[in-house]
């Protein structure tokens, strides 16, 4: 686990201390300008790239063990390798580019006495690239900002706090990632992993969803692209342009401000606060929550098309077997939508504003993390 740590025990370096009785240890590491500190707890493998110069000074290890028995030596390497192994107890502080009299890479080694769970604390100050990968458990609960951020998963979960930077990379088979807030260009490729974000917020986002299952809290964006196969993909709250290009599986999104592209073979189920264009092409069911007074063309084409009464007297135009001809989008001074299902479309009034979602003083602020909150009243 990487967490922070508000108080601990620190031992000074230059000398070995050892601990009949070790309740906290801590190390203090520093690392060389432009230098790297590379970690392994368990099975994963991390990488922090400093990025401010002048901090890496400030930068600590602190590694803590059982409250009973155990005991510890202090060292101090240029450039430190950091593993942890819970299997065995132990966490081992190498320096691969100094070597001892007798000429072998020197190694120093923390032991357990009692099994337990071995902890692992890093504190780096300033901006960092994150660089994760691996395929057990792993928790990082801090705020990491820095130009870009990596993460592979395979076969394990990830639990990630905060990241921000430029660009923001996931990559995972068979893994499960539950980030709370992304904030940065997201590019995302997934194979039967499970992806679930409650904030994600950048201009640019291109995610390819494999056998997967992608749940977003709420999205802020200028653009994402999402293109899902034999994946369930849902969006409690969309804001900006989006496009889903789904073979197989349900396309759910709770709420959607802006343009919204869906093509899919399974099922649609949109709900619009407010709407540029939307255009659904579904060979299967779709169905529609609108506003209660939408000031918008409908265009429906299906065998099978269900308006509730209270969209029906607002809409501009609804037809279910004529193609009509839109004109030039520039042109229109309503919004459009357009939707082809091959079973059903039904549209009906839209309850938007219940679960996460946008209150009706928000839909027009801009897109930032205060708009999104949960509606308790409703």
């Amino acid at each position: 686990m990487i967490r922070s740590l508000q108080s601990s025990t620190r031992i000074r370096l230059g000398r070995s201390v050892f601990l009949r009785r070790l309740q906290l240890s801590s190390r203090t590491v520093p690392l060389s300008p432009g230098g790297s500190l590379r970690v392994k707890l368990r099975e994963w493998k991390l990488k922090l790239l400093i990025q401010d110069h002048d901090l890496w000074d400030r930068a600590t290890i602190e590694c803590h063990g059982p409250e009973n028995g155990g005991e510890s030596e202090q060292i101090k390497p240029e450039e430190p390798i950091l593993f942890a192994d819970e299997k065995t107890n132990s966490v081992r502080l190498e320096q691969p580019t100094s070597q001892s009299r007798d000429g072998f890479t020197r190694s120093y080694l923390w032991k357990l006495r009692q099994p337990s769970e071995v902890e692992v604390v890093l504190k780096i100050p300033g901006k960092i690239s994150l660089d994760l990968e691996g395929g057990g458990g792993m928790s990082l609960n801090d705020k990491f900002e820095g130009e870009e951020h990596k993460i592979a998963v395979t076969g394990g979960v990830a639990s990630v706090g905060k990241l921000r930077g430029m660009r923001i990379v996931i990559q995972a088979c068979e893994g499960q990632i539950v980030a709370r807030q992304l904030l940065g260009s997201l590019i995302v490729n997934t194979r039967k992993t499970e992806l679930d974000i409650k904030l994600l917020q950048g201009p640019v986002n291109t995610l390819f969803m494999d056998k997967s299952t992608l749940a977003i809290g709420a999205g802020y964006t200028e653009r994402m692209e999402v293109f899902a196969t034999q994946s369930s993909v849902s969006f409690d709250h969309l804001r900006g342009s989006t496009q889903v290009m789904s073979r197989g599986g349900a396309v759910k999104i709770g709420s959607c401000d802006g343009s919204l592209h869906v093509d899919s073979i399974d099922s649609i189920d949109v709900t619009l606060s407010t709407f540029d264009r939307v255009d659904l092409h579904s060979e299967r069911d779709v169905r529609i929550g609108m506003p209660d007074s939408p000031d918008a063309d409908l265009h429906c084409f299906s065998p099978s098309v269900t308006v509730d009464e209270a969209i029906n007297q607002s809409v501009r135009t609804y037809c279910s077997h004529d193609e009509i001809s839109y004109g030039k989008l520039e042109e229109r001074n309503v919004p459009v939508l357009v939707a082809r299902g091959g079973k059903s479309i039904r549209v009906e009034p839209a309850i938007w504003m219940s679960g996460f979602g946008l209150s009706r003083l928000d839909r027009n602020s801009p897109p930032t993390a205060r708009t999104l909150r949960r509606d308790r009243t409703a």
